[in-house]
């Protein structure tokens, strides 16, 4: 996936599919890069919030869920480590943000399904709440903004709880 300036210019949903290869090897460049695109300026940062989603190539007949398996996860928490700005990118309507609470988190088997370990889980969002404070102070976007996307990203991942 190579820089495209034209990605940055739309608001179609994108999906960033992860080659198998780049995931067994950890090197998170080929994401990243167009990743960090949206970095480059305010209109790129606007262009971008809720469109990404991301798939992961090549565990299809892997018996586990995505988040068991340990090169998903490696990959998942360097991608994250390099770009935690997850709450505002993620596309909600898909499973990428929860996918990523999952790898980046201890995970705890719960009545026929899992759940990140609650201590993890605190520190995901705290971590991805700093990370959105500091995306809207470098690119001046407004309180209302960082508070609706904290909302409808807690909202997202802790179904039930009330707005901060």
């Amino acid at each position: 996936m190579s820089k495209n300036p034209g990605i940055y210019e739309t608001d179609n949903p994108l999906i960033f599919s992860v080659p198998h290869d780049d995931i067994r090897s950890g090197d998170v460049t080929r994401v990243l890069t167009p990743l960090q695109g949206f970095l480059e300026n305010r209109n790129a940062v606007v262009g971008g919030r809720g469109r990404i989603t991301l798939l992961f190539e090549g565990f299809d007949d892997d018996p586990g869920d995505v988040y068991d398996i340990p090169e998903i996860r490696r990959y998942a928490k360097a991608l994250d480590e390099a770009f935690p700005y997850w709450f505002y990118f993620a596309n909600l309507q898909g499973d990428t943000l929860k996918v990523l609470a999952l790898c980046v988190c201890r995970v705890v088997k719960v009545s026929g399904f899992s759940t990140p370990q609650p201590d993890d889980l605190k520190q995901f969002l705290f971590s991805h709440i700093i990370a959105l404070n500091q995306l809207c102070e470098r690119f001046q976007l407004p309180d209302s903004l960082k508070h609706q996307v904290t909302n409808e990203a807690l909202a997202y991942i802790v179904p039930g709880r009330s707005s901060v």
